[in-house]
């Protein structure tokens, strides 16, 4: 095979194969699989490897999951099957993202034991890569493996305790501040997540109610979920063949749409509560 080089964009290290997103220098997006690995790959890793680069196929057969499309909606048409031999690292130009995150991951580890630390990372920033292989099989066994990703209703749950902490510190004439210190700390949170259809929409929709809140405007949450949907799909129109993404804004129009009415004839219950139970209605 020809040689390429490029710089990784995402790497998901297992034992068997690495599974690996190298933006190549032409700007073309490459699915690399490299065989046996001996070296991690990390993100913003400038590599240089040899392979026969393909056209990602069709399966052959129409019930089968059809990787093609899976890509397609990621912009990614190649892939390339290695092993690490093929492979070496030439440069790694971390950027402060990256930096950050790995600073955090190395402050947990050096806190608590492996078992805790790949637990709180993958509950906290959605980060599975320091999971113990014993711990994701009770994971699975036990059926809570949905509770290792990261979802919308965390976003939920940090902004309403954002949102009560804030407003115990700072004086209610300041609600201008508390809502740039929320938009601001949950702005660094969501760069320090892994990127999800669910996050996305989440924090969107998060935006626009402490925008309206700034612009003293009532917030509107269907017309949120809509704009958030447009937002998107303008930074990935390929997005809605998801099905992470279908999920997410469908089950989020259905509570809003009915379970919200629901709510609102039950008996009416402590203010907090409620503002509680809708919050998460409208975030998970």
């Amino acid at each position: 095979g020809d040689f390429h080089s490029g710089t990784v964009m995402k790497s998901v290290n297992r034992a068997v194969v690495n599974q690996v997103l190298v933006k190549l220098t032409s700007g073309e997006k490459v699915n690399l699989n490299v065989f046996e690995p001996t070296t991690v790959l990390a993100v913003n890793d400038a590599i240089i490897f040899r392979g026969q680069i393909k056209i990602i196929s069709r399966p052959s057969s129409i019930i089968d999951f059809s990787w093609k499309e899976y890509w397609r909606t990621h912009g990614v048409y190649h892939n390339c099957a290695i092993n690490s031999k093929s492979v070496i690292v030439v440069d790694q130009e971390l950027g402060v993202l990256e930096s950050y995150k790995i600073d955090f991951k190395d402050f947990i580890s050096a806190n608590v034991n492996d078992r805790l630390a790949g637990l709180i990372l993958a509950l906290t920033v959605g980060d599975k890569t320091s999971l113990t292989k014993d711990l994701k099989e009770e994971f699975r066994i036990t059926g809570l493996s949905h509770l290792l990703a990261i979802s919308g209703l965390h976003i939920g749950l940090i902004y309403f305790s954002l949102v009560f902490a804030l407003k115990k510190l700072i004086q209610v004439k300041y609600k201008w501040l508390i809502s740039v210190l929320i938009l601001v700390l949950l702005s660094v949170y969501w760069l320090l997540c892994e990127s999800s259809s669910s996050i996305d929409r989440a924090m969107i929709m998060v935006f626009i109610l402490e925008g309206a809140n700034l612009l003293r405007r009532k917030y509107q949450p269907l017309n949120a979920l809509f704009f958030a949907g447009f937002i998107s799909l303008v930074i990935n129109p390929l997005c809605y063949l998801q099905v992470g993404f279908q999920l997410s804004y469908f089950a989020v129009y259905c509570l809003i749409q009915f379970g919200l009415p629901i709510l609102r004839t039950l008996p009416v219950m402590n203010g907090v509560l409620k503002y509680f139970v809708e919050l998460i209605i409208i975030s998970c």
